[in-house]
């Protein structure tokens, strides 16, 4: 049998040393605030089929707890370009789903967040045109979403006043967010795949895109007051979230669908203490170079 043989040549038996992970990303993560992470076209991380079966594992490049896909009977998400792809669902609730240990860890560090999303958006055709935001990453349980109950964030997308928008909201309790918006999105994120980070640090949200090839547009608002809600038992839903989704798909949301999903990490910025755009730019370079998305 043919074998590999490695030879290091130091030893060392200090336990402060980092543990280099499956993702590079959390190489620099001295901390140990990672909490989740998922590559679709990393085969080390995405191991739930093409196209993807319900309760197909997910593996966490932190190393902390894994994920899986949640697909109902008859929705069909095959992997296109190293992405999972929604055009064809006909159903909500077909999603990445992100274990309870991310909203727990969140919820005992000063609710403090950096979320980092790789999305194809919608085209300008398909982007909702409906000033009501549809998600694509929440952890709500409810069916419309922070309006009717614990909530931590969402991502999501609408128009208003002929507008397109990109909306990060930070839930403070049942039916109240603090938000930042794009209002008026870089228009280079249409039908592109887009890096997205979405972060709260106890002084403000913040919301930044990064198309591949494109630059970096960044909004933050001021968000200082604690979720009253105890979200610590959530899951995150990534995809076609159950809220604010339609049972029977309007005809907004059968173009808005249009999309693909291909890496989340998520880590406690409280833990953490990374520069949430240091980080996101590190993450970008080291993603456009692998080239897998598309």
């Amino acid at each position: 049998m043919a074998g590999i043989a490695i030879r290091s040549p130091a030893v060392t038996n200090n336990p402060a040393l980092p543990v280099l992970k499956k993702d590079v990303h959390w190489w620099t993560d001295f901390n140990n605030g990672g909490l989740f992470g998922a590559d679709v076209a990393h085969p080390a991380s995405y191991q739930a089929g093409n196209p993807a079966q319900n309760d197909g594992p997910i593996i966490d490049t932190s190393e902390h707890a894994n994920g899986k896909m949640v697909i109902p009977a008859g929705q069909n998400v095959p992997v296109v370009g190293g992405m999972l792809d929604f055009s064809g669902v006909t159903a909500r609730a077909t999603y990445m789903e992100v274990p309870a240990s991310v909203a727990a860890a969140i919820y005992a560090n000063a609710q403090r967040y950096l979320a980092i999303a790789w999305i194809k958006f919608p085209t300008a055709d398909d982007w909702n045109s409906l000033s009501g935001e549809i998600p694509y990453l929440n952890f709500t349980d409810t069916g419309n979403g922070w309006q009717g109950g614990p909530e931590i964030f969402q991502l999501g997308h609408g128009t208003n006043s002929g507008v397109r928008q990109l909306w990060h909201r930070r839930a403070k309790a049942t039916n109240s967010t603090d938000a930042v918006v794009h209002s008026g999105i870089d228009p280079a994120i249409l039908g592109t795949v887009t890096q997205v980070a979405l972060w709260f640090d106890g002084a403000v949200i913040g919301l930044s895109t990064r198309p591949l090839g494109g630059i970096r547009k960044t909004a933050a608002n001021p968000s200082t007051v604690a979720n009253s809600n105890d979200f610590s038992g959530l899951k995150g839903k990534f995809g076609i979230p159950y809220s604010n989704w339609s049972a029977t798909f309007s005809a907004a949301q059968n173009l808005s669908k249009k999309f693909k999903a291909g890496r989340l990490l998520i880590e406690a910025l409280g833990v953490s203490q990374r520069d949430p755009i240091a980080v996101a730019e590190a993450d970008f370079a080291a993603t456009e170079a692998r080239g897998v998305f598309g």
